[in-house]
């Protein structure tokens, strides 16, 4: 699978920003904190109202260490959120959600005892409205992640089961409007995965450090050439106005859905299906990586780059193409050539024909940080209409030659 410029079935720039755990989410949460503190010093703390607002702060400042990796600091700043809690007029379901983050920070240190009482504790709170049924699915996959842990798959898939997920199959409260469910959104690809952990990144790729020419890598080390359906050769065009997606926060479990334009999505640029075409007539595309391209719209003072680490055609049948890429989504300054950001994303797509000779293209796609820990995982389609016919490109005829040959397909080279 490949294209005209960026592949335009990957997440670039703007879907990192909906997942990313970014300096600007944490000064919001900074900003709160001081706003917050400024309140606390003034309160008077016999007034239930007082501990309300105590409670609060704690909440978010526990929230802002637990996203910035402290974990012990954020397991003390929730413990003094639900211990003010304890004493105010806060909500069921708020004081429930300040237990689940203790319980949750406690799991980060396998503190497995405590974490379990604290989200049955939380659990036992919540009620039965609908937005009692979403806190509900939310902390019972944090519980259910604690007991995998633990080794107790049983009783994790028994927490599961026992959850109806708001605007599922299962649940009589009736579908949000417009929306499908969670799990019906969340793309099933027969088992296939996308990876959960990457290498970490090398000294010289983090923020900070200067890119330099080894880094930027134009011609591919591998490159395989694949089949391609007939009904899907040619260039497509990602045509809804806008698509559902499902976003899930990997590192607190958070799922959400989101309507959302298909250009804040995609690259603009078309996909192509097939380069070549082989003595028989059979249409194949080729894989190649790594290589990396500069992004011709980068945000002002700043060079971008799209780095593909890794690309695979994983299956082909008469109407569907799967594959599996990995990608870099670098910034740097425009003055000084220092990595601004480096994000990461892993991406299993599949393009799939349907009626009336458009297509329906599904993407996964999950988000790593530094170290190559998973953080987010985004689950979306949109339909593609046909852009243009297939035609081949002779620029390519020689590199699928030579890998003909060297798969000892010699009778199936074009003439």
């Amino acid at each position: 699978m490949s294209n005209q410029s960026l592949p335009v079935s990957c997440v670039v720039v703007l879907f990192f920003v909906c997942f990313e755990l970014s300096a600007q989410a944490e000064q919001m949460v900074l900003a709160n904190n001081i706003t917050l503190q400024g309140r606390v010093q003034m309160m008077d703390l016999s007034d239930t109202s007082a501990r309300d607002t105590q409670s609060q702060y704690w909440s978010a400042r526990g929230t802002k260490n637990y996203i910035a990796g402290r974990i012990n600091q954020a397991v003390k700043d929730f413990q003094k959120a639900v211990d003010e809690a304890d004493n105010s007029k806060l909500s069921n379901s708020q004081k429930a959600l300040m237990i689940s983050n203790l319980a949750a920070a406690k799991r980060e240190k396998h503190e497995f005892s405590q974490s379990e009482q604290l989200f049955k504790k939380s659990l036992s709170l919540i009620g039965t409205s609908m937005a009692d049924g979403k806190l509900n699915s939310y902390i019972s996959r944090q519980y259910a992640e604690l007991l995998r842990l633990q080794g107790k798959n049983a009783a994790a898939d028994s927490i599961m089961n026992k959850t109806t997920f708001p605007g599922s199959a299962g649940d009589s409260s009736g579908k949000l409007s417009g929306i499908p469910g969670l799990e019906e959104l969340k793309t099933d690809f027969a088992g296939l995965e996308v990876p959960t952990e990457l290498h970490a990144l090398g000294d010289d790729q983090v923020i900070g450090k200067v890119m330099v020419d080894k880094n930027i890598k134009t011609k591919p080390d591998v490159v395989t050439w694949h089949k391609v359906p007939h009904g899907l050769a040619g260039a497509w065009h990602c045509s809804d106005a806008c698509t559902t997606t499902r976003q899930e926060n990997l590192l607190n479990g958070t799922v959400s859905m989101n309507r959302l334009s298909v250009s804040k999505l995609l690259h603009s640029s078309d996909e192509i299906e097939g380069r070549q075409v082989d003595a028989k007539g059979d249409i194949w595309d080729l894989d190649e990586y790594p290589t990396t391209e500069q992004v011709t719209d980068p945000e002002p003072g700043t060079k971008a780059y799209f780095r593909t680490t890794y690309s695979q055609t994983i299956s082909v049948d008469e109407k569907s193409i799967c594959s599996l890429f990995q990608f870099d989504n670098i910034t740097t300054s425009s003055q000084s050539n220092k990595i601004l950001s480096h994000k990461r994303c892993s991406q299993l797509n599949r393009m799939q024909l349907v009626e009336n000779g458009s297509a329906r293209m599904f993407v996964v796609d999950i988000n790593y940080d530094d170290q190559g820990k998973a953080i987010a995982r985004h689950d979306y389609n949109c339909s593609a209409v046909r852009s243009e016919k297939f035609a081949k490109n002779d620029k390519y005829k020689s590199a699928f030659c030579a890998f003909l040959t060297s798969q000892n397909l010699s009778s199936l080279i074009p003439k």
